[in-house]
């Protein structure tokens, strides 16, 4: 495994719930991703995964481009 891939599937401290783990997990394994493609993915509804993207891009963890959300390059 890459050490690219590695630190990006390193968990930040900053995530503190399982919802956040769960979606930084999953842009970190499958790139980008939409609201709607995030909430069928995890199972989540958009409700759930909203907060965690708005918390997610405070902490500069993950940026939007256009509908998609990523992680923030570092």
């Amino acid at each position: 495994m890459s050490e690219e891939r590695k630190r990006r599937l390193s968990l930040p401290d900053e995530l503190s719930t399982a919802h956040s783990k769960l979606v930084y997990l999953t842009l970190a394994l499958e790139g980008e991703h939409t609201v709607r493609q995030l909430s069928t993915r995890l199972q989540l509804g958009a409700s759930e995964i909203y907060p965690v993207l708005r918390v997610l891009r405070e902490e500069d963890l993950v940026t939007r481009r256009g509908e998609c959300y990523v992680l923030e390059e570092a």
